[in-house]
């Protein structure tokens, strides 16, 4: 198994379903390009919670 870096992306203007309004949110980008999503979900994941709970759940994302 290779170790890829992991960055978080600042996406603008994205449409939280939960809030139905249009925010400032954050993904997890491994250097590959691939999104970090939450086992069986088939959306990359995008907390409300920002960078910090991105940082907390990072080692269970997967990237695809």
């Amino acid at each position: 198994m290779t170790t890829t870096n992991i960055f978080f992306a600042k996406v603008t203007n994205f449409q939280n379903e939960f809030l139905g309004a249009k925010v400032n949110a954050y993904v997890a980008v491994n250097s590959n390009g691939q999104f970090g999503y939450l086992p069986n979900e088939n959306k990359p994941y995008c907390p409300i919670g920002g960078k910090k709970t991105l940082e907390s759940v990072k080692s269970i994302l997967i990237f695809k």
